[in-house]
């Protein structure tokens, strides 16, 4: 083959080379390194996921500073969704179409409320931030995320819901059920209404171990339906919060 036709061909090889290349890398999830007050949902935000699809995919991870974080999805997709071009395709292909023939009605099936406690990971999640910007605001270095605090935090939190206490101790034996050696707070009130970043807030002592010396944390909070916990003898009349926060050096 003569060095004429051998260039063409070796440019047109290198090219499809590189576009074999460029698609695995593309089809490949992006990892990116937490950053210090980075959270869940700040790192998903930047492919369009949600905190928890972020935090499924990297279990135990406690999103330590420097920390490699896998985000769910293709490193295409990821930019699609960046560039905000599926929502411009969504409109583009939102043609309208004629109203549909009248339908049979189907009688609405109304879902039963639960019966127990719900986990509110976005009300804990917005509540660690609130702290780690109170912390900042006071010139202390922010909180890392503990995914094993949390676990032992919406334990507490289950717990009292099931035996019906609240307290820092066992309400049998008296003994302390904070569950590691670090600092806890507790708060509860009526769902809607109560912040439990005020109420740390407005306690000193609860405060003053939010904004302590400490390097990890994190907080659990569940819903509780109405007449679904009493506590010394009274039930609740309306859904309730209750809010756990462990914080450990």
């Amino acid at each position: 083959m003569s060095l004429r036709r051998l260039v063409p061909f070796a440019l047109r090889l290198l090219s499809a080379l590189g576009g074999i290349a460029l698609g695995v890398w593309l089809s490949l999830p992006p990892v990116v390194a937490a950053g210090r007050g980075d959270t869940w949902a700040s790192l998903g935000a930047r492919c369009g996921l949600s905190a928890q699809e972020v935090r499924r995919a990297n279990p135990g991870l406690r999103l330590q500073p420097g920390e490699a974080v896998r985000l769910p999805i293709p490193r295409w997709r990821c930019y699609v969704r960046r560039w905000g071009v599926e929502r411009a395709f969504a409109g583009i292909l939102a043609t309208p179409t004629p109203a549909p023939a009248p339908a049979r009605k189907i009688p609405a099936v109304r879902t039963a409320a639960p019966s127990g406690p719900v986990e509110r990971w976005d009300l804990a999640e917005q509540a660690f931030a609130r702290i780690n910007a109170a912390r900042q605001a006071q010139g202390l270095p922010p909180l890392a995320w503990d995914e094993g605090l949390y676990q032992a935090a919406l334990a507490r939190a289950m717990d009292m819901w099931g035996r019906k206490y609240f307290s820092h101790d066992d309400p049998e034996t008296g003994a302390s059920l904070v569950p590691c050696p670090c600092g806890e707070v507790l708060t509860t009130g009526p769902a809607g209404k109560w912040d439990p970043v005020e109420a740390w807030r407005k306690s000193a002592s609860h405060w003053s171990i939010l904004m302590g010396g400490y390097h990890a944390g994190a907080v659990a909070v569940i819903w509780m339906p109405p007449r679904s916990w009493s506590l010394e003898g009274m039930s609740n009349p309306w859904p309730q919060v209750l809010a756990v926060g462990l914080v450990r050096r």
